[in-house]
């Protein structure tokens, strides 16, 4: 790591953090999140593409 960043101190002191609501939101999005890139990637469209064209298949 840059000894630059090491050494690196912000201008205002730390804020007191996530509260209760926030932490459950972000779990609820990490959730989501989960269930939805699961989906996408047991799709079975993906089984319709040879090897070398799932890239192309993404876009």
């Amino acid at each position: 790591m840059c000894a630059t960043r090491m050494n690196y101190r912000p201008a205002r002191p730390a804020g007191p953090g996530y509260a209760e609501y926030q932490l459950q939101q972000v779990a609820a999005y990490r959730k989501l999140l989960l269930e939805l890139s699961t989906q996408v990637s047991t799709h079975p469209f993906w089984q319709t593409l040879g090897p070398s064209t799932v890239v192309s298949g993404c876009s």
